[in-house]
């Protein structure tokens, strides 16, 4: 799954007109996917499935807000990584990203806790179909 992937999220940072990832970058995020699986639990499939979902695997994803600031490579609830703007970015800040989405936020849960409380069809179909192998098909869903 990482291998089908990796040339996604080496270029997905075009979509917000952001510097690719360096390599180093890339290979720290796979780490970081890594060690957080480890830590929570969680197979680091569907911790990879999410940040494709959320940021495309765009490390200088900006921020959304829907009414609380959601940062960073899995768009976590009011989490503290984010690195949108800066050029270079250290393994411990990618490390914090995924901790922040995987195991939650002080402001709000996180993937071990999300787990147990559902979500929409929508979102649920578009993690099945990247845990699958889809990429960069077309959204169908509608809000």
């Amino acid at each position: 799954m990482w291998k089908s992937n990796n040339p996604f999220i080496a270029s997905s940072c075009t979509q917000v007109n952001q510097p690719k990832p360096s390599d180093e970058e890339i290979t720290n995020l796979h780490d970081a996917i890594q060690q957080v699986a480890s830590e929570t639990l969680v197979d680091r499939r569907f911790i990879l499935a999410i940040i494709l979902q959320e940021s495309k695997g765009c490390l200088r994803v900006p921020t959304t807000s829907w009414g609380v600031s959601n940062p960073g490579l899995m768009q976590d609830h009011g989490g503290t990584g984010t690195c949108y703007g800066v050029n270079s970015y250290p393994k411990e800040n990618i490390v914090q990203m995924v901790q922040d989405g995987t195991s939650g936020t002080k402001g709000g849960d996180g993937l071990v806790t999300l787990l147990d409380k559902g979500v929409t069809p929508c979102y649920a179909s578009d993690i099945a179909n990247r845990l699958t192998g889809w990429v960069s098909a077309e959204y169908a869903c509608t809000f």
